[in-house]
């Protein structure tokens, strides 16, 4: 009489099927604890700061500025449009016809998170010339990337909806009184 050898048991099938199943769990949750807004709000591309103001194209140029505020606590940003031209981007400008980003950060190089996460429940004015508004924005990031003595450079990635979005690198002066 012969005997047959089995490598795979009822007992072992159970306990396979128990293995993949806990792996499978601990992946779930792994997954589902990461924190996806985290990552949704620092998905910064990698261009000019560009997209729409009200549905209207914006690009940042480069009279673009930045200066402190709250007794040099805190940094505020006027990005500009490109077609903004002025000879001097530290002095006084209204508005010249073309689209502005606004916000104010902490003076000092970090990732910035908008809306309800923020320490200060922070946003981002968008400012369109066409119908002289401004839409507030408390979605998205702003990084600082570098402070020097004459410019500041950053990241902004904000979305209201497909008519108010903007995301990419931008350069201000910085200026000082």
């Amino acid at each position: 009489m012969k005997t047959k050898t089995t490598f795979f048991s009822v007992d072992n099938q159970y306990s396979i099927f128990g293995s993949r199943l806990l792996a499978l769990l601990m992946v779930a949750i792994v997954v589902s604890c990461s924190d996806d807004d985290v990552a949704k709000d620092s998905e910064f591309i990698d261009q000019v700061a560009q997209g729409k103001i009200k549905g209207a194209d914006f690009e940042a140029g480069t009279y673009s500025r930045a200066e402190e505020a709250d007794n040099q606590t805190n940094l505020y940003f006027s990005i500009r449009d490109k077609g903004a031209v002025y000879d001097n981007p530290c002095g006084f400008h209204g508005f010249d016809g073309s689209g502005e980003i606004r916000f104010t950060v902490p003076n000092q190089t970090g990732l910035y998170k908008l809306g309800a996460e923020s320490d200060e429940n922070r946003k981002v004015s968008l400012y369109h010339s066409g119908s002289n508004s401004t839409t507030s924005v408390s979605s998205g990031s702003i990084q600082i990337t570098s402070i020097s003595e004459q410019t500041i450079s950053g990241k902004i990635a904000v979305t209201l909806d497909e008519d108010n979005t903007i995301n990419g690198n931008f350069n201000a002066a910085f200026c000082k009184p």
